[in-house]
């Protein structure tokens, strides 16, 4: 017998929340310090359960500190730092001429709205210059990663004035309403339902991961295969972005992250 709509939207529901009760057990079974334990526990009554931290592990480690590759925490436990804060630590953590340059800008101003400063100006000069291609450059900051994917995905509708955006599946681009999108994972687009996170301009198509090949195929007898199979869809008048005859493309833009990371670090060919 077929259960009744509600019933199985709310049992669905529980199996992606973790009630406190797990939560705090999951930390008084960590492998941690009492120190770090306390802190967890606090953290645990304070703070949103859909962060990132017992997504990734069973419990989170509770940093207190660190330095170039090393990493403390609160109970003094020294250990290696393979995530780098998912590459924006990519200098080390704390390196000291960085540390030095905050101490010297936070004694002049800490902050002043998106307004510019000399040492933005000065930045934006420096990215503009390393920036490859010979054409007029402009650069646009943003807090966070999803912010600017977002902003881009107005940019290239607004430019074109086309209604397609290709993506890869694996791809990680955000998890805000927007940006969510371009993120095909499904552990994470639960939690939008019942109202996707998506429009219908957004479609997907299988990154070139030669080791587990979407198609079946092997480098480099494959002849990217992959490729192959984008382009062909590029002029089959039977998808939706191109019409061959009328030689009129509906693609805004191919927003793709050129090695994978969230994925598991995958390097195409």
């Amino acid at each position: 017998m077929s259960k009744k709509f509600e019933d199985r939207v709310l049992e669905e529901r529980k199996k992606l929340q973790v009630s406190k009760e797990e939560l705090n057990a999951r930390v008084d079974e960590a492998p941690y310090g009492p120190k770090s334990k306390e802190y967890l526990k606090r953290w645990i009554k304070v703070e949103s359960n859909g962060e990132v931290g017992f997504a990734l592990w069973s419990c989170p480690p509770l940093i207190e500190r660190g330095s170039g590759t090393k990493v403390v925490d609160a109970d003094g436990r020294e250990y290696v730092d393979c995530m780098t804060g998912f590459s924006v630590n990519n200098l080390g953590i704390c390196n000291p001429e960085v540390v030095e340059a905050i101490r010297e800008q936070a004694g002049k101003l800490i902050q002043y709205f998106d307004l510019p400063t000399p040492p933005r100006v000065e930045l934006s000069e420096k990215l503009v210059g390393i920036t490859p291609g010979d054409f007029p450059k402009k650069v646009i900051y943003s807090s966070t990663g999803s912010e600017i994917i977002e902003a881009a995905m107005k940019l290239v509708r607004w430019y074109t004035g086309k209604p397609f955006i290709l993506t890869a599946y694996g791809d990680y681009h955000g998890r805000t309403a927007g940006a969510q999108a371009l993120t095909g994972k499904g552990g994470m687009w639960l939690y939008h339902y019942p109202v996707l996170p998506q429009d219908s301009g957004i479609f997907f198509f299988p990154y070139a991961y030669c080791y587990r090949c979407s198609f079946d195929k092997t480098y480099p007898a494959c002849d990217l295969f992959c490729v192959k199979y984008l382009e062909d869809l590029f002029e089959s008048k039977e998808a939706p972005f191109r019409d061959p005859k009328a030689g009129i493309s509906s693609m805004a833009a191919i927003i793709i992250e050129p090695m994978q990371s969230s994925a598991g670090y995958i390097v195409p060919p």
